[in-house]
Parts: C-alpha cells; sequence; structure tokens
C-alpha cells in the first residue's frame, strides 16, 4: 500500500498532505466508531489497524448468527496496511455506520480536515485525479480481499449488489456525449461471458439493459485452462457473488493496475451493453484532467458500495446493511441518483437507433 501511495501520488500531493494534515499516534487498543472518526480523513503511516463490526449483545438475531458462526468478539472486516485510508473520504460512499477502526499495536496516522481535503480536490483537478484513483485501486484491493472471504462462508440472502446509477451522477453531459460517441451498441446473449477471469480485457463496458452476474475466481483456478475451456463452450468456473445491471460499469481493472481481471462476467437471460475501446478510455485519461478525476471518483463509489455488498453478503452489519434499500442512501447520494437516472435516460433515447 506505501508502495501504491508514492506511485499513485507526486512529491507535490505528499508535500500538501504533510503540511495539511496532522501526525499522530494511535496507542494500542483505541478504537474509532463512525462518530469519532466523521470529519476527519485518516492515512495510516504505520502500524496495525482493522476496521470490525461490534457484535450486538441486545439483538437476538445477532446473537444467533454469532453462535451459529461461533463468533462471539468484534467481527473483523478487513485489516488495513500501511498507506491504506479510512474515516471520511469526500463525497464517496460512507463508512457502514456501526462500523470501529481499531489500532492493534501503536499506530502512526496522518489526520486531515475532510473539509479541507474536499476544498482541494475541488480546486486542484490534477491532484483530484490522481487521489480518485488512488482510492480506487485501494477499494478495488479490499473487494478483492472481501470477495475471497465468500468461498469460506455462508453467504447472507438477499440483494447482491445494488445498481451503480451513481456513476451517472459523477459525469458530466460532455463525458456521456463522449462515451456514446466512441462506444459501439453490442448486444450480449444470455450465457454469453463478456469478460472471463485471466483474460486480457480490451473494453470499458456500460450496462444499458438486462444484467450480468459476477463470477468470483478461486485463486486455485488454472486461467488458461479456465480460457479454452470457455472457448469450447463449457461453463464458466466461479462462484457467483454478485449481479450488477443497468448504469454498471465493468471492465475496470486495467484502469487501476496491470493484472489480469479476477472475476468473470456473464450473462443469464441476455444484456445489451455500451463498448468503449480500452485505449481510448486511457488516452482521454491523459488529455483530459477533469475527466479522469470524475472517472476515478466514479469507480471509487463503484467500489464503495460493492464493498457494502459484499459485506451483506458475507452477515456483516446485518442490521445496517438489508441489500440495498433505497432508503439507506443519504440525501446527496439520493439528489445525485436522481440527476443520474434523468442522464441516463437520455442516454438511452440517443442509442436506441444503434441497438
Amino acid at each position: 500500500m506505501s508502495e501504491l501511495l508514492l506511485r499513485e501520488l507526486t512529491s507535490a500531493d505528499l508535500a500538501w498532505l504533510k503540511q495539511t494534515g496532522l501526525r499522530t499516534t494511535l496507542p494500542a487498543g483505541t478504537v474509532l466508531n463512525a462518530a469519532d472518526a466523521g470529519d476527519s480523513f485518516y492515512l495510516l503511516l504505520d502500524g496495525q489497524v482493522s476496521i470490525s463490526l461490534p457484535q450486538s449483545t441486545n439483538d437476538l438475531v445477532q446473537r444467533a448468527f454469532a453462535v451459529i458462526e461461533g463468533e462471539t468478539a468484534d467481527r473483523e472486516i478487513i485489516a488495513l496496511e500501511n498507506g491504506d485510508i479510512f474515516g471520511n473520504l469526500p463525497g464517496l460512499v460512507a463508512p457502514l455506520p456501526t462500523a470501529n477502526v481499531v489500532a492493534k499495536i501503536d499506530s502512526t496516522v496522518l489526520v486531515l480536515p475532510a473539509a479541507d481535503l474536499q476544498a482541494h480536490l475541488s480546486m486542484d483537478i490534477g491532484f483530484a485525479g490522481r487521489f480518485y484513483k488512488w482510492v480506487a485501486i485501494l477499494l478495488a484491493g479490499r473487494l478483492q480481499r472481501m470477495l475471497q472471504r465468500l468461498g469460506r462462508r455462508n453467504l447472507a440472502q438477499g440483494k447482491l449488489l445494488r445498481d451503480v446509477w451513481l456513476v451517472f451522477g459523477e459525469f458530466h453531459d460532455s463525458d456521456v456525449e463522449w462515451l456514446m460517441a466512441v462506444g459501439d451498441v453490442r448486444q450480449v446473449k444470455a450465457g454469453e461471458v463478456l469478460i472471463q477471469a485471466g483474460s486480457a480485457i480490451e473494453y470499458l463496458y456500460l450496462v444499458l439493459d438486462g444484467s450480468l452476474v459476477m463470477l468470483w475466481e478461486d485463486a486455485a483456478v488454472n486461467p488458461l485452462l479456465q480460457a479454452f475451456a470457455v472457448l469450447e463452450g463449457q461453463e464458466a468456473i466461479g462462484k457467483e457473488v454478485a449481479e450488477l445491471s443497468q448504469g454498471a460499469l465493468l471492465g475496470l481493472t486495467p484502469f487501476l493496475d496491470s493484472r489480469l481481471e479476477r472475476v468473470s462476467m456473464r450473462s443469464k437471460a441476455g444484456a445489451v451493453v455500451l463498448a468503449i475501446p480500452q485505449r481510448l478510455v486511457l488516452a482521454k485519461l491523459q488529455q483530459d484532467l477533469g475527466f479522469a478525476g470524475r472517472f476515478y471518483r466514479a469507480i471509487s463509489v463503484v467500489m464503495g458500495y460493492q464493498l457494502q455488498g459484499v459485506c451483506g453478503r458475507l452477515g456483516y452489519g446485518r442490521r445496517v446493511y438489508v441489500g440495498g434499500e433505497e432508503d439507506e442512501l443519504d440525501l446527496g447520494a439520493i439528489d445525485r441518483m436522481g440527476l443520474a437516472g434523468r442522464r441516463f435516460e437520455l442516454m438511452l433515447d440517443k442509442l436506441r437507433s444503434r441497438v
């Protein structure tokens, strides 16, 4: 994580963080809840910190699940590494309301007022692009670690992942027009594998209609054998962990790092997608800093909500995440969702002649 920070942010970015933030120590055993960390952004410089959810002693259902799963203490969601972040991520998905951040040993953190960080993100579009790309990579890494747990635990019931409509709340109208101009509308047949784990991805996909399921590939699976199995018409290997529908962005991994995709995307009943060539998107990210900031911020939003969805499937936070109900969104998110819906409908109207 430390290498990622040094790779994605410039020396000037790091200098601003150091100048604006306050370096402090969290003694071993320190617990920060959502209220404690709500107004600050934290960067872990050194130490061991984890994010956990407290087990309820009053809720009978929670206690029953804890007994069944053999867990009585606080349930750790994920352990953070040096260079990782927590607290208030300006403008992005809020953390689970009951989550606690626990310092396992004496840990050094850099604490920044969230308001100062938000102001700098608004004023410096270059910094915004680099910052949101860094955050997107961090959240994608957390998502992969969480998905690995799906293969070892019983899954909670309920909706898998909420639709990623908020993506269109992040883009400008000009961004949407550009995507339509360079993308091609594609029909995805029922049962077709649109993205194969372990294979190179050449397109960024936007789901216009229908849905696709995400299949998580176990690390032990041979990706080469799997790729040939799919070419021979065999079923894609993997555990179904999510369903993505209208407004979802697929094929994001190449924009975050050079690793091959670890998930497959398959249509069950058919879908329609907009396929945007990856090379064109990468070129625009280099040439248009404003687009880069909005693009990586959108990816960060996607990763944040997917993390919440996976927490729900693992049974984490049963009292605060019950499967993607609309009333779980904050008012700002609801406003962005309304804008996103109108923008997406306008896009569909313009693309119908190409379907």
